[in-house]
């Protein structure tokens, strides 16, 4: 039996075979799973749909589409050397989507691993190959945020080529492979911060050995520059687009004082962040810590005491202690202190050590790149101001995956039985992954076939009998991306970048509103990424079906000189005759997710 547990062949067998039951709803239930909507299905999907059929892929940077808040610039939409467009240009949106899911869940396995087995390759142990291929499989089962492609699946990969690269043991293909990654991942979400790291390890290594890396720096140059050419389209707009100011020259960032900055750093080394859920609360972190504790401990402990550990450890896991632990408000400094001392004393355990460093350094940045302090010095610069730099914290997911990793060895190597508590660990984790995943939950009962409910948007546009590129539409109560993606051409929507001129016109639309709905200003005034008519108190993320706005007010006039006719609405309006509105139909029915008043501007 060790024989097999000591086969590659055999762990990669399992981790398929996992990966395969984790995406089988996927495949069985199609357009009935429940798929993302936050950052997905509500921008994404939409803007990669419009596009692929736009044929205006190639199009000039300034050149209109205009099928979205009156007609966007190319550019908005991002660059064509993306291969999640490409997916929707050769299949249906639905099938691009499981296609994308399917890639990443099984690459990040793949990535993970060819880099655990090379940083580890020097280390003889026992059930090495089960703590490699176990770890692979749990980073492949996290919940990634598909809109980033294949670029948090290849971190792992892309870290492998960089090492290999600094220390000359690269070949041909690493140099290609370089190079041909980037069309496949997200650079102003994930690898703009992943060269910045690189960059700074490059920097830090030159000062320590007073040498520069050649081979380092080509490496970083020439995918800096392979992702440059990709998003000539943003080179464009930051410095020769003078006609294009974007709307996120007047971002107001919220902010938190010290403690709630502190409160952040913690809950993302706690829970991630909501585009990097890593899944490492409870489990893994318990792990971890027990791997600290036992870095400080000399080695070959006797049975009785490996026993007692063990024992203490896995009812620890079952009694809530270490709820209790993680929460306090003590633990992030004092986890702090503990890896700076270790990381200077501990030479055995320096790879362990500066992994979780980075993460802590990763989780502080992020929460308090939104301490008042910060954002009023940074609110002066440009950069700064208009480019989220808290993203950082995307890196992490393939980080605690390798820290699990490390920490099993540490526990494998200091005590007998740790082959028993990584066992018990991991297949405590794996259940909370598949409970995790998004294809198994339905917090608000609605699929991605119910989000975009095509069958019923279609009744609305045979009854109105005209082409939708002939008048405008907005949405009340819904998401504008569901117009969207049924074809309407709208004058609202949520773009990352977008003209300047067009928020400020789109404020004049919903303006009234701000008397009686604090909250919208600044939705609308700090941020303003989603130009979303507001629903009176209504969340656009909390749709309830059946409901009334009692006051609804928005500027009638200037809606129908922007070319608007008609409102989408999923309430019933109260106030409709001061706002020029006439009920034309209800669209419903007992299978709808929505149900849809179609009201008329009367102007």
């Amino acid at each position: 039996m060790k024989n097999v547990l000591n086969r590659n062949d055999f762990w990669f067998f399992v981790s398929i075979t996992a990966l395969v039951l984790y995406l089988l709803p996927l495949m069985i239930y199609g357009e009935n799973n429940y798929i993302r909507i936050h950052d997905n299905l509500d921008i994404t999907v939409p803007l990669l749909k419009i596009l692929a059929n736009s044929e205006m892929i190639f199009a000039g940077s300034m050149e209109i589409i205009p099928n979205m808040m009156g007609g966007l610039p190319r550019l908005v939409y991002g660059s064509e050397f993306n291969y999640l467009l490409w997916l929707f240009v050769f299949f249906k949106p639905f099938m691009a989507i499981a296609i994308n899911e399917v890639l990443i869940h099984m690459i990040s396995y793949l990535s993970l691993c060819v880099f655990l087995t090379y940083i580890l390759r020097d280390k003889s142990i026992d059930f090495k190959l089960f703590i490699i291929h176990i770890s692979s499989l749990l980073f492949a089962l996290t919940p990634f945020f598909s809109a980033t492609g294949l670029g948090v699946a290849l971190l792992p990969y892309i870290l492998l080529l960089f090492l290999k690269i600094r220390s000359q043991e690269d070949i041909w293909f690493d140099w290609t492979a370089l190079l041909i990654i980037p069309f496949f991942s997200n650079f102003i979400l994930v690898y703009l911060f992943f060269l910045l790291a690189i960059g700074v390890i490059f920097i830090s290594e030159m000062a320590l050995n007073k040498k520069i890396n050649y081979r380092l720096l080509l490496a970083l140059s020439s995918m800096g520059v392979v992702f440059l050419v990709i998003e000539y389209r943003l080179l464009y707009e930051m410095f020769i687009g003078h006609n294009f100011i974007s709307h996120r020259s007047e971002f107001v960032r919220k902010s938190v004082d010290f403690m709630g900055a502190y409160r952040g750093a913690h809950n993302a080394f706690l829970f991630g962040q909501s585009h990097s859920i890593n899944l490492q609360f409870f489990y893994l972190l318990a792990t971890l810590n027990l791997a600290i504790f036992l870095t400080w401990l000399k080695n070959h402990l006797s049975p009785i005491v490996s026993l007692s550990i063990a024992v203490v450890f896995i009812g620890s896991l079952f009694s809530g202690f270490w709820e209790i632990v993680l929460m306090s408000k003590y633990y992030l400094p004092s986890l702090f202190v503990i890896t700076l001392i270790s990381l200077g004393i501990q030479k055995s355990f320096r790879m362990f050590f500066a992994f979780l460093l980075f993460t802590l350094c990763c989780c502080v940045w992020y929460g308090f790149w939104y301490y008042q302090g910060w954002i009023e010095f940074s609110q002066n610069i440009y950069l700064l101001s208009t480019f989220d730099f808290s993203r950082f914290i995307l890196l992490l997911t393939p980080i605690w995956y390798v820290l699990f990793a490390l920490s099993g060895l540490i526990i494998l190597k200091k005590i007998r039985f740790g082959i028993v508590i990584m066992a018990i660990v991991s297949l405590l984790q794996l259940n909370q992954a598949f409970e995790s995943a998004q294809f198994f939950q339905n917090p608000k009962g609605i699929t991605y076939q119910k989000f975009y409910d095509t069958a019923l948007f279609d009744d609305i546009k045979v009854f109105l009998a005209q082409d939708p590129s002939n008048y405008r539409v907005a949405s009340v109560g819904i998401h504008p991306a569901v117009s969207l993606y049924n074809g309407f051409y709208t004058l609202d929507g949520y773009a990352v970048n977008y003209p300047l001129s067009y928020k400020h016109q789109f404020r004049q639309l919903v303006e009234k509103n701000f008397i009686f709905n604090p909250n919208a200003r600044q939705f609308i005034e700090n941020w303003g990424s989603k130009c979303y008519l507001i629903a009176g108190n209504y969340n656009y993320d909390d749709y309830q079906k059946g409901g009334v706005i009692k006051n609804f007010y928005f500027n009638a006039e200037l809606f129908y000189t922007m070319g608007g006719r008609y409102l989408l609405s999923g309430y019933k309006i109260n106030n409709t005759a001061e706002n020029n509105l006439q009920l034309e139909k209800v669209f419903a029915s007992s299978s709808s997710y929505w149900s849809i008043y179609l009201y008329k501007i009367t102007l």
